[in-house]
Order: C-alpha cells, then structure tokens, then sequence
C-alpha cells in the first residue's frame, strides 16, 4: 500500500492516556487497513494473537519496533512506550468496560473514537 522506506503521510498524534493498540488503531482506520496490515507493510512485529483479540492491549513492543514506527509517524520512541500497557487484567476482552460516552465522544477529535488505558486495568469499574 505505501512505499516501506518513506514515512506515512498522516498519522495522529496519540492522546496520553491511549493505549499504544487503540492509537495503532485510529492510525490504521485511518488509511481504512488493519493492524495486520500495517505489520505486513511495514516489517513490523505486533505479536498479535491468531484472532486478534490482543490488538488493544498489545504486549511491549521491540525497540527495533518502535523504531520503526518513531519513523513512520513522528511520534518519538519515549512518546510510544508511555502507551504500553504494563498490566493488563486477566478478564476475557468482551468483559472490559468502558464509558461509551469518553469513547465515542472525543473531545480530543470528534472524528476518532479513544480508548483509556485505566479501562483495561481489572480494577476500573466505572468512569470518573
């Protein structure tokens, strides 16, 4: 889809309290592909499960990873590790919950849906 050597065209910036796989997702929507596409293009490795059920809470990724994507996007590597999350709950992903308001209501961009990190963790019950 995009030449491998030159950076992506457009790529937002990520909101600091987003999971590096909802930003990988909002990128992605963006040119309408996948986060196994953007792996493919790009030589990169998410480490994304078989069904990929893991695309929002991604394991660490690679330094030679986010590398790659400090290139392809102009986000800095320190930028993109505070999005990791470290410690995810073992609930199954249809269990996490979320505040439909703070997700599909962004006042960040109105256009783009955002997930929180704090949703992931198995001690959110509900949005503050």
């Amino acid at each position: 889809m995009f030449p491998r050597d030159k950076p992506l065209p457009f790529a937002g910036q990520p909101f600091p309290e987003e999971p590096l796989g909802g930003w990988l997702g909002r990128v992605t929507s963006y040119y309408r592909m996948g986060l196994d596409e953007l792996s493919a293009d790009f030589g990169l490795d998410f480490r994304l499960a078989d069904d990929y059920s893991n695309w929002l809470c991604l394991p660490r990724q690679s330094r030679e990873d986010l590398d790659r994507l400090e290139y392809l996007t102009h986000v800095p590597v320190k930028t993109l590790r505070a999005l990791e999350v470290r410690k995810v709950g073992t609930k199954p992903r249809a269990a996490y919950r979320f505040c439909r308001g703070c997700l599909f209501v962004n006042p960040e961009n109105v256009f783009a849906p955002r997930w929180i990190k704090a949703w992931l963790g198995a001690e959110y019950l509900t949005c503050p």
